[in-house]
């Protein structure tokens, strides 16, 4: 006997396992899988067995039978949740979870049809009269609300439970949002990484339904599929159902995949990623790239048994030494070293690196025409199996495929696109041509030779494409930089329409704005006031929606709330002898009372902190030193020796030689062929138009005409100013290093810039760090409280959170009391907003501002010139080496030692007392005492032990301007860096061989010399 509980009892049990964090900002189905039934059968104190029967039972029992809407309850219930804005969690989840549950009992026969889901419903609920058969049929259009519903819940928390996955499938009109809930399970989802990675498709790729069903339809002649997967989509009506599973599982896939048959063995495809620097010269800089481990140590590398000998000469200067560094600014990890292996044999020969443990396989196929797109919220570029309609696309060849590439792209690419060689663009290789800003707004209605295939996009069914602007997370940009919108059909380019549908009370239309496809950057011009708000863009054909995209607008004004599952607020703990706690921040819960804090520039808790013999190590740089800082070379190039004797590649002879899978026409749609060449073991899908080639071409050159007579807007490529993604880093709260690396991007051309804008939001403040536990790398932030910091010369500035409004109330309650403004505009920075306090008083200062609170609740701090108490806690250089961490370091004969007379990395072997650095498995920084023994740290702790030891001093005090000094790269560590800034609020000022950190006084100055040198 199965126990009853109440309804609200039951759908509080699954909103929690649902909505409980673990599907956050990843697809979220309401369906029973074997974990969540279990789960749920625990906390409902059931047999899993009977978990449907207790859940249906439950619903039914809610439903009104004697009303003709039978779901008349819950819509009140829903109008009553939405009029207390949505507080909690949904009151329909369980009624949504038993619709899910009849489309998931349709798996048990072969019968697919609307009216088989509503017998599997009623058997369900228990319904057996006809009268209640009938009014749960005609009671099924109620549901839709509930289903939009949910979507705009899970959109309006920013996918902190999940993204939306209930959508309209087929042409079941209701029916269809069960279906994309079920049918599908997990373990099929996971069998499309396979697929992926046989068609060559890569991680990131934006594919349409229709595109991705062609892969599909190929893949189930295979023995990739179950035969479950099989069996539906043997059934017309479900394929879309199937495509929709490939596309979110697609979104989420990071490049990794299972050996056959199950296997241990990670399989990982190793792709072509590029940065391009414009100015003030071409440069390139190509890696060969792999998703990355998340944290995972790879053990070294070594070529496969079977490695071409074009291959092994790519890396027969390496002896044996290859392994994987992380990017900057990306999710990805690249071959390395860069400087020994040899490009052009990397170009022209595929291969396969293993993991000396077994258990990883990297693999890298060639092909003479490499088309790469530009990455979302990142500086990349990364290669992907076909080009796609309406993106930024570098297109890499041969100069062997020259010719044909340029004519393809003059026929079917927008115009505004370059070609560029390799006396060109510095780190091309020799005979390989880079086309830029290529980009399509229609596919080819013509067939296109095999060997181009990956430059001509499948264009199946309707698009509808967002490109630039400021991502902060799938579907949600910021309302002050919005993205550019395209949506096109096989036809060409489409209308479209641009709808806002209220979250609160009754969903109604609340505006409605038809846009022509010529101006894709119609919102950033528009006078809608995007904030806060969540609009569907309708792609238009013949006056019909053919096609639909919700798209969210987000702003500081509004930011997301604190301390939820991915903002956890950080702090500095002062008081506290964890190793390296100088440059990481811990989690606020847990703090003990007596814990001191530093959260921005504000310091909680008792701060005096132990007092400091000031010492007269005061002095002014030795300017007889030879100073030639040199920056970190990120341009670090190839080998470039030519290759030769290779002459039958396909790449040097100009053509492929394919071979076809047996075709066999399955007479839709979806028909295309598989093909690979025997050669180099290019993998293609190419999909024929059709007979009659002349008709064909006729019609698009008539499309051609009528696109470019249209007149389309050139794309922008404006960044996105300092402000607005300070304003994006407000709005997120906190989150994952890679996503303030994802916001950031959209500002910077480079990724070293990422780094640098990062660094110095920590430095000024706004942002505190958490580290890895080996101190190499950051892995998240949070944003620091708002405050109002007092300067030794009189001023005040902003530091941590800051919106609009904020600004805008502090402005007019210092301007009103005669204090001066200016706005400080800084290199990679957000702008400073500084007050001059005239005759106010610190306490003055605080009296104005007593009443400003930002949006979570918090009243901006007045902090007085926090640096003295910054450095009263701050450890001597001398403590810092005491608390470094212990490592052991090979010399693979790419060790440097730092030389603080000149401030130069050079070559040196791993020998005597001094500060060194390896870039193997990424770049490290360590110290070797006099035995033998190495220690890590940061590059600035490691520059100043060695300087020390030298007798060299590479920081100083300048009397006259009350400025502190120090050579570029030479920057005091982690916090003694916010320590000077806070002193001013502005970033030092880089000269040609140094820093200068202004307003900084004289006794400050001593005792900051006197720890570093002491």
């Amino acid at each position: 006997m199965v126990e009853t509980y109440t309804y609200g009892k039951v759908n509080d049990v699954v909103n929690q396992v649902f909505f409980d964090g673990r599907y956050e900002s990843v697809p979220v189905y309401l369906d029973l899988e074997d974990e969540i039934r279990s789960e749920l059968a625990q906390r409902l104190d059931c047999a899993a067995a009977d978990i449907e029967l207790l859940i249906g039972t439950t619903v039914s029992r809610t439903l009104d039978w004697s009303c003709s809407n039978i779901y008349k309850t819950h819509l009140k219930g829903l109008r009553a949740w939405n009029a207390k804005s949505r507080l909690g969690y949904p009151p329909y989840t369980t009624i949504l979870l038993t619709f899910s549950l009849a489309a998931e009992h349709m798996r048990q026969d072969s019968q697919y049809s609307s009216t088989n889901y509503y017998q599997r419903l009623f058997e369900i609920l228990g319904v057996d009269d006809e009268a209640s058969k009938n009014k749960a049929r005609l009671g099924a259009k109620h549901t839709l609300s509930f289903w939009n519903s949910l979507n705009r819940w899970l959109m309006w928390n920013d996918y902190e439970y999940g993204r939306p996955t209930a959508r309209r499938v087929n042409n079941w009109k209701y029916v269809s949002f069960a279906l994309s809930q079920s049918l599908v399970r997990d373990a099929d989802r996971k069998r499309f990484h396979r697929m992926f990675a046989e068609f060559g498709i890569s991680p990131h790729e934006s594919l349409s339904e229709a595109e991705i069903s062609l892969y599909i339809h190929e893949w189930m002649t295979g023995h990739g599929p179950s035969e479950w997967l099989k069996k539906i989509w043997a059934v017309p009506d479900l394929r879309e159902r199937v495509a929709s599973s490939a596309i979110q599982e697609l979104e989420c896939w990071h490049g990794d995949m299972q050996g056959n048959n199950g296997s241990s063995l990670s399989i990982k495809r190793l792709s072509w990623t590029a940065i391009i620097q414009s100015f003030p010269n071409k440069r390139i800089k190509l890696y060969l790239a792999g998703a990355s481990n998340d944290g995972i140590e790879e053990s070294s590398l070594k070529l496969s048994d079977k490695t071409p000998e074009l291959a092994a000469k790519a890396f027969e200067k390496c002896n044996g030494n290859i392994w994987l560094s992380p990017l900057q600014g990306a999710n990805l990890e690249c071959i390395e070293p860069v400087d020994k292996l040899n490009i052009d044999a990397l170009m022209l020969s595929p291969f396969q690196l293993v993991t000396e443990n077994g258990r990883g396989c990297y693999k890298h196929d060639i092909r003479p025409v490499i088309p790469l797109i530009k990455l979302e919220s990142s500086p990349y570029f990364r290669e992907v199996s076909r080009v796609s309609l309406h993106t930024d696309h570098i297109i890499l060849c041969h100069e062997n495929w020259k010719a044909r590439v340029d004519s393809h792209l003059e026929k079917y690419a927008r115009s505004g696109f370059v070609s560029h060689n390799a006396k060109d663009v510095t780190g091309l290789p020799e005979q390989w041509i880079i086309f830029q800003g290529v980009e399509y707004l229609s596919a080819p209605q013509e067939s296109v030779e095999d060997n181009l295939q990956p430059i001509v996009p499948l264009s199946e069914g309707v698009s509808i494409q967002l490109t630039g602007g400021l991502k902060l997370s799938p579907n949600i940009w910021h309302s002050k930089a919005p993205p550019e919108i395209l949506s096109s059909d096989d036809k060409g380019l489409l209308e479209l329409e641009v709808s806002y549908i209220a979250l609160e009370g009754e969903e109604e239309l609340q505006f409605e704005q038809k846009i022509k496809p010529d101006n894709p950057a119609f919102l950033k011009s528009s006078k809608i006031d995007l904030d806060s708000g969540t609009y569907t863009v309708a792609a238009i054909r013949n006056s019909r929606k053919v096609a639909e995209k919700d798209i969210s607008f987000r702003s500081a004004k509004l930011p997301r709330k604190l301390n939820s599952s991915r903002t956890q607020e950080l702090g500095y703990k002062l008081n506290h002898e964890r190793r390296g706690w100088w440059s990481s921040a811990l989690p606020l819960n847990g703090c003990k009372d007596d814990t001191v804090l530093l959260r921005g520039m504000i310091i909680e808790g008792d701060h005096i902190g132990p007092e400091e013999g000031i010492g007269s190590f005061l002095t002014d740089f030795d300017h007889g030193l030879d100073i030639t800082h040199e920056e970190e070379d990120f341009w670090g190039d190839y080998n470039h020796d030519p290759v030769k004797g290779f002459a039958e590649s396909c790449i040097l002879r100009g053509y492929h030689v394919w071979e076809c899978e047996p075709c066999v026409s399955h007479g839709d749609r979806y028909s295309a062929k598989h093909m690979t060449c025997k050669d180099c073991k290019s993998s293609v899908l190419s999909k024929r138009v059709g007979r009659g080639l002349k008709r064909k071409k006729n019609i698009f050159r008539a499309q051609a005409r009528s696109i470019s007579g249209m007149r389309i807007e050139s794309r922008s490529i404006d960044n996105v100013s300092p402000e607005i993604v300070l304003d994006a880093i407000c709005y997120l709260g906190a989150g994952s290093w890679r996503s303030i690396e994802s916001v950031i991007s959209a500002h910077v051309e480079l990724p070293w810039q990422i780094t640098e804008f990062a660094r110095r939001l920590v430095d000024l403040g706004y942002i505190d760090v958490t580290l890895s536990e080996d101190g190499r790398k950051p892995v998240s932030w949070s944003c620091s409280p708002p405050a109002l910091v007092a300067t030794p010369n009189g001023e005040v500035y902003l530091s941590g959170f800051r919106n609009d409004t904020l600004l805008e109330e502090v402005a007019s309650a210092l301007s009103g009391e005669g204090c001066s403004h200016r706005v400080v505009k800084q290199e990679l920075a957000p702008p400073a907003y500084v007050w001059e306090l005239s005759n106010l008083t610190i306490t003055d200062v605080e009296g104005l501002l007593g009443n400003i609170k930002d949006p979570h609740g918090r009243k901006i701090k007045v902090v007085n010139s926090p640096a003295s108490s910054i450095n009263n806690f701050m450890p001597s250089i001398y403590e810092m080496k005491q608390m470094l961490r212990p490592i052991h370091i090979e010399d693979q004969g790419d060790i440097e030692r730092f030389d603080p007379k000149t401030g130069r990395w050079s070559k040196h072997p791993l020998k005597g007392v001094g500060g060194y650095r390896t870039s193997f498995a990424g770049r490290r920084y360590f110290y070797l005492n006099e035995h033998g023994e190495s220690y890590e740290a940061g590059y600035e702790v490691v520059k100043l032990i060695a300087a020390r030891d030298a007798g060299i001093r590479l920081h100083g005090y300048n009397k006259g301007t009350g400025n502190l000094e120090c050579i570029i790269g030479c920057e005091p560590p982690d916090l003694y860096r916010r320590m000077l800034i806070s002193c001013s609020g502005l970033v030092p000022e880089r000269g040609e061989w140094k820093l200068t950190f202004s307003g900084v006084s004289e006794e400050l100055a001593k005792a900051l010399i006197t720890k570093l040198y002491s």
